[in-house]
């Protein structure tokens, strides 16, 4: 099961599923109030609203958000959460060899080929 089953009394459920972290790191979530006589049929109503949210295709969860974007919220969310030289240490490798490359660049274009300067070396 993908998300959450709340109760919210008289046989009505509250269904929610998480779809990721808008650029500014506000939650995506989808919602959906179903009946449902137990938790089991809840959560089964989940795992069937969770297949029909995931096969349709999610519009601005990510298409147009840059890499520079990305490590923000990453930096926010997990790297705040490290110890003072680790965070450092993340930041610098970050700003010496990957903000240069990719920092503007969104995500849905970012491929293995786009930086032609790490290809290996010929002997």
């Amino acid at each position: 099961m993908a998300g959450t089953v709340i109760n919210r009394g008289n046989n009505k459920w509250e269904l929610r599923i998480s779809m990721g972290y808008t650029a500014d790191g506000k939650q995506i979530r989808k919602t959906k109030r179903v009946e449902a006589t137990s938790a089991r049929a809840a959560k089964k109503a989940l795992d069937e609203f969770y297949m029909e949210v995931m096969s349709k295709p999610q519009e601005g969860t990510g298409e147009q958000m840059t890499f520079g974007e990305l490590v923000k919220i990453w930096d926010m969310k997990h790297n705040s959460k490290k110890v003072l030289t680790t965070r450092h240490a993340h930041n610098r490798l970050l700003k010496a060899h990957v903000m240069d490359t990719f920092k503007d660049m969104k995500l849905k274009n970012i491929t293995t080929d786009n930086n032609e300067n790490d290809k290996p070396n010929k002997l």
